[in-house]
Parts: structure tokens; C-alpha cells; sequence
């Protein structure tokens, strides 16, 4: 739970990431804890894929603010390969919470750039921030 926000948690990949569900936002949070296991980051992806067509989720909100190393190249591959599913499952916009880190910052931006551009991308402070976002979304 972020805040005094209602969640629940969807699923966990060890290590890697939890994602809980925001369902008055349509907002999937995915707590990024490491970037250091490649069939981990494309687990959380492909499970996250499954939530977003389950859930109507319109709102990724990446929350990369503690996340250890890099993502690899073969994650960031899988990821901008999978970008139209993603689309045509309904997401509207991937908000990422701003890192603390600057190799995770550098590594958000690698795959970011292969976002296509009527697709929103947003950097934001905290996960709160996003989920406001995620509020104005959801009301459109």
C-alpha cells in the first residue's frame, strides 16, 4: 500500500518487483526492486501484460525510485517488442517515478526511447504524483 492510497498486490517476482493494483486510478504499480535479473524484469512484464487485459489497467506506473542496477539489453529488447500489446490492451501511458539512481535513470531512458509518440510518457516525483495522474486518466 502507498500512503493511505488502497491497493492490493497483484503478484510478485522475488527480488525483482512487486505490482499491486490501484483499481479507482487504473493504475498498476510495479515496485521495481532489481533490474539485475533478466527473466525476472520479463516476467513481471509478461505477468503485468496478463493485468493490464484483466484489470482494464490504463496506467503503468514504474516505481524505479530504489531499483538496483541496470536493465539488460535483452530486457529492454523484450520490453520494446512488447509495447503495442501493451497498446492494444488498452494502457494509455507508463509513468515512471523518478530513480534515485543514476544508472537506473540512465536505463529508464534506453527503453523509453523506443516508446512510440502518441503513447504517454512521464517522468514523476512519487508514486502518489503518478496515481493523480492516474485519477485525470481514468476520468477522461
Amino acid at each position: 500500500m502507498t500512503g493511505n492510497m488502497a491497493s492490493e498486490r497483484l503478484f510478485s517476482v522475488d527480488g525483482v518487483a512487486d505490482v499491486d493494483l490501484f483499481r479507482p486510478e487504473a493504475a498498476l504499480v510495479v515496485h521495481w526492486h532489481s533490474f539485475h535479473d533478466t527473466q525476472g524484469v520479463i516476467e513481471v512484464m509478461k505477468q503485468g501484460l496478463n493485468m493490464v487485459k484483466q484489470h482494464q489497467i490504463r496506467v503503468w506506473v514504474a516505481d524505479t525510485q530504489r531499483t538496483r542496477g541496470a536493465m539488460s539489453d535483452e530486457a529492454q529488447a523484450f520490453i520494446a517488442e512488447s509495447v503495442s500489446e501493451f497498446e492494444a490492451a488498452g494502457l494509455e501511458a507508463v509513468l515512471t517515478v523518478t530513480p534515485t539512481s543514476a544508472v537506473t535513470s540512465m536505463s529508464n531512458r534506453r527503453w523509453q526511447g523506443q516508446v512510440r509518440k502518441d503513447f504517454v510518457m512521464q517522468e514523476v516525483g512519487s508514486v502518489e504524483e503518478a496515481l493523480d495522474l492516474g485519477r485525470l486518466k481514468a476520468a477522461s
